[in-house]
């Protein structure tokens, strides 16, 4: 069919829903990439769909990249968030951070997992500014909080923290956070 009709763009839609029905995932991310090498131009569904084969195929570089190229990206927190994640797959830290962080401008949810990146990162002030951002105050929210503030220094503040924390949702995580800012 290719061969016959090759600019006919409904022929590669097919022939990549023949394969993601007979699940065949690594010809239909072929397919894709030929379509968009062919210079289709790829609609937002299809570049989904392959970022995901992407990930699948252990590429999460190509996927966040895939992602980027979406029109309705930077307006759609659940996409933007999807993207952070393939760019953390990647070790991409920065790029993860930043979708991260435009995907908590709309929606604040993702604030936390921003956050979480930081703290791997040991960017401790970057934690604490998602952190105070947070609507919904839990208790993994308030030992973050205490983790990041005694890591830039500010002990008695922390063990206000988790010390308010342990009072409301005692747990061997405050109890062990308080030991550690009371000792000398």
């Amino acid at each position: 069919m290719r061969e016959l009709e090759p600019y006919n763009y409904l022929w590669w839609k097919q022939l990549t829903t023949l394969y993601i029905y007979t699940e065949q995932h690594n010809k239909a991310l072929i397919t894709l990439q030929q379509a968009d090498r062919a210079g289709f131009e790829l609609s937002e569904q299809l570049l989904i769909l392959m970022a995901q084969l992407y990930a699948q195929n252990k590429v999460p570089q190509k996927a966040g990249e895939t992602y980027a190229r979406l029109k309705s990206l930077e307006s759609r927190p659940e996409l933007l968030a999807q993207q952070a994640t393939y760019w953390q797959l990647a070790k991409e830290w920065s790029k993860a951070s930043s979708s991260w962080r435009k995907a908590a401008t709309l929606d604040q949810k993702y604030y936390w997992q921003h956050t979480l990146l930081m703290l791997k990162l040991n960017d401790f002030t970057a934690a604490l500014a998602s952190i105070n951002q947070l609507s919904e105050i839990t208790s993994d929210v308030l030992l973050a909080k205490t983790q990041a503030l005694s890591a830039l220094g500010h002990r008695s503040q922390a063990l206000q923290v988790v010390t308010e924390l342990h009072k409301v949702d005692p747990s061997d995580n405050s109890l062990h956070w308080i030991k550690y800012l009371t000792k000398d």
